[in-house]
């Protein structure tokens, strides 16, 4: 009979002196008074690419949520494309103070030309910015997808619709829960990236 710590050897080394790391709770925050936010997302199921916006006010009230179908793309193009069209019913709809949020790193710091434009992108993301100068104040950021649940849940609706879904005014009850949830600010655990 072997000892408990026979062939030990090949563990990794655990440090049991450091503490684990307390989880990462992250929640969507309603933009300050006058301020609108934008967030957009996009998603790949099987063949199907979709993207999905929704805009709210500082009171979190949803204002307009968009569901669209892209068909078959890269996640990355239709990130790119939701947030365009984001950008397009913000500005139909005479907002004047957005704030964008997204999960998707490379968008962002592309629109906030933090990186080079991949070629992909770079005509949608130059689009987007002549766009946003006919706001009077932009702010740009990037969430992780825990805080962009909502969004998340549009976007899937968009790999069910063929063509630009807007939804209807909060009828849906789990959107309705994630839409009370955000505006209570009720936190998520980030989950590893």
């Amino acid at each position: 009979m072997g000892t408990p710590l026979q062939g030990a050897s090949h563990l990794p080394f655990h440090n049991s002196l450091q503490p684990p790391q307390p989880p990462l709770l992250v929640a969507w925050e309603p933009p300050p008074p006058a301020f609108f936010k934008l967030n957009f997302d996009g998603s790949v199921r099987n063949l199907s690419v979709a993207g999905g916006i929704i805009i709210r006010d500082s009171s979190s009230t949803f204002i307009q949520a968009t569901s669209l179908n892209f068909g078959a793309s890269s996640v990355l193009l239709v990130e790119a494309s939701a947030l365009h069209q984001g950008i397009q019913i913000a500005h139909q709809l005479g907002i004047q103070n957005l704030i964008i949020e997204g999960d998707n790193l490379l968008v962002i710091k592309a629109l906030q030309n933090l990186c080079s434009i991949p070629w992909k992108i770079a005509t949608i993301i130059q689009d987007s910015k002549f766009m946003l100068q006919h706001f009077s104040s932009v702010q740009v950021r990037h969430i992780f997808r825990e805080a962009n649940r909502a969004t998340d849940w549009i976007t899937n609706v968009g790999h069910l619709v063929s063509s630009p879904f807007v939804l209807p005014t909060c009828s849906q009850s789990l959107l309705s829960s994630i839409l009370v949830s955000d505006a209570l600010g009720v936190p998520l655990e980030r989950r590893a990236a």
